[in-house]
């Protein structure tokens, strides 16, 4: 299947953003950034008291396979797009900075930063590999992910929910600001939280709930499991009775989700191991994503590293030169980020179909992935979109 670019023009994850921040009267230095093009006719949908759910990995294909167990039909306004690569650590910075990857920065679950030579698991701001044994700060510095004008305007008036596990991580407390943080440990305390945003004091306008579980799932035991179909319905019920509330009581609910997924299985993994020569061709382990990796390769073998994919991986990874997708407009719109570039490697390794790659240090072990996601297949791409309806 053809890759999908995200139109990040009017139609994607970054535009909701826009449109919230247009509801709320919030400057935003987003100048080549509409809102939502799905929201021109809706406008008026949009209250003074919004929530925004992110339930993490539920694309649009999930959308489309569990709807009866969902049950949110009526509330269905249709698919946008997520930012690519499409993964959490880009599509949720991209949520809650208001900001395009190409701006915020931030390409992948495994980031280099040059300031400190190391790669760090982005997400839990941990260290993956050092050339200089650097100890990671405490906190993150702000010049290594950027934020929109609008951004922390609205985290004033922000509630963020989410589970007891991430609320209070380093990276959940830099991308929240100024936001009131909540946990929860259950549905039941994440419908209460909620319902009493929905009908309570009216001292912060806008929340952002985050549910994990449909990702966790999926990469565990794939979309179409047993597990997945469970959440599905739970989840369903969840927000059915929240939309249901939030109607009566003239507050927005939109739901969405930051990424989708596709299938995963042994035949379609490249393991570097297997491929002792790409290895050794490499200056630093693979960055960014199995789906969408960031090869930074040893100078005198950049012809060679190009030739050995071509020769024997050409039918699993496009590989491209990270300043043309910057000017194709992969990784959005927008004033890149200054250390964007270097984030990206010498090379981009797109992963075609179905297939993912991995590069495996010696205290790791090889994930047993049954779905993932984080490149630009439809299905990766597409999330649906939810609205409360008046």
């Amino acid at each position: 299947m053809p890759p999908l670019k995200p139109n990040y023009a009017d139609n994607t994850i970054v535009n909701l953003i826009q449109s919230i921040y247009e509801k709320f009267g919030l400057s935003s230095n987003l100048k080549n950034t509409m809102g939502l093009r799905i929201f021109k006719n809706n406008q008026e949908q949009l209250k003074d008291r919004i929530i925004l759910i992110v339930v993490d990995g539920a694309g649009d294909s999930f959308y489309k396979r569990y709807k009866e167990e969902l049950g949110l039909n009526d509330w269905y306004l249709g698919h946008i797009h997520s930012v690519y690569p499409s993964t959490t650590a880009s599509s949720i910075t991209s949520i809650l900075t208001g900001l395009t990857p190409l701006e915020h920065g931030i390409p992948g679950w495994n980031t280099y930063f040059k300031d400190i030579s190391s790669v760090v698991n982005i997400l839990p701001f941990k260290q993956r590999f050092s050339y200089n044994n650097n100890k990671m700060k405490e906190t993150i510095p702000d010049h290594y992910i950027h934020f929109s004008n609008a951004a922390g305007e609205l985290s004033k008036q922000m509630l963020s929910l989410q589970p007891n596990y991430l609320s209070e991580t380093i990276y959940s407390k830099h991308l929240s600001k100024f936001a009131i943080r909540q946990s929860y440990r259950n549905y039941r305390e994440f419908s209460n939280l909620l319902e009493s945003f929905i009908t309570g004091c009216r001292s912060k306008n806008f929340a952002y709930a985050y549910i994990p579980t449909i990702d966790s799932l999926s990469h565990k035991h794939g979309q179409e499991s047993k597990q997945v179909f469970e959440e599905a319905q739970v989840i369903g019920k969840t927000i059915r009775n929240l939309m249901k509330i939030a109607e009566l009581h003239n507050a927005t609910i939109i739901v969405t989700a930051d990424h989708g997924f596709v299938s995963n299985s042994k035949k379609n993994t490249i393991t570097t191991r297997n491929h002792p020569d790409f290895q050794r061709m490499l200056a630093l382990p693979l960055c960014g994503e199995p789906r969408t990796a960031f090869a930074y390769v040893n100078p005198d073998d950049k012809k060679n590293f190009q030739d050995y994919i071509k020769t024997f991986l050409s039918d699993e990874i496009t590989i491209k030169d990270p300043l043309a997708m910057i000017d194709e407009g992969w990784f959005g719109v927008g004033n890149a980020h200054p250390d964007l570039v270097s984030r990206l490697g010498d090379f981009v390794l797109c992963m075609n179909d179905n297939h993912s790659i991995f590069d495996v240090l010696e205290n790791e072990t090889l994930p047993k992935l049954k779905g993932i996601h984080g490149g630009w297949h439809p299905d990766e791409i597409k999330v649906p979109i939810f609205m409360t309806r008046f």
